[in-house]
């Protein structure tokens, strides 16, 4: 009788250690020619994944982009009056992304990262699908008028 609680007792803890092993991505090239993004520009793509990744509306995100296509990405978090700021650019269909100040493995395009953000167009939607380590997604779909 104790042997077979023993068993049970392991193969509970076995059955919830394995279901929190996650492997992380390889990070995508970062230097590809950027995929079409017509309707849309960059500069949307770029708000639109900002919006997808941190969960907050467009029209709170402030866009600057430099000559060499990189956008910098900016905004105040209403509860806290925090300001937050991103670099982003694209690479194919990738969104590549860091927050300003830091030269993380994603924006480096080396080592593994937790999440991968892409973006698809569609006539005058643009969805951008952000997947995780554990192949679960985050999408969200956008209007060209609502960009």
């Amino acid at each position: 009788m104790k042997k077979l609680l023993f068993t049970s007792v392991t193969g509970l803890i076995f059955i919830t250690t394995s279901s929190y092993s996650f492997a992380n991505h390889p990070s995508p090239n970062v230097n590809e020619q950027a995929a079409l993004t017509k309707p849309f520009t960059p500069k949307q793509v770029c708000k639109a994944a900002i919006s997808t990744i941190f969960g907050k509306p467009t029209n709170i995100i402030k866009v600057k982009n430099s000559s060499d296509d990189i956008y910098h990405l900016s905004y105040v978090r209403p509860d806290d009056k925090k300001l937050w700021k991103f670099k982003c650019k694209l690479s194919g269909n990738n969104i590549i992304w860091t927050e300003e100040g830091y030269e993380s493995d994603r924006w480096l395009g080396k080592g593994t990262v937790d999440s991968l953000v892409n973006f698809t167009i569609n006539g005058k939607t643009l969805e951008i699908t952000e997947i995780y380590s554990d192949n679960s997604t985050n999408k969200e779909s956008f209007q060209l008028n609502k960009l």
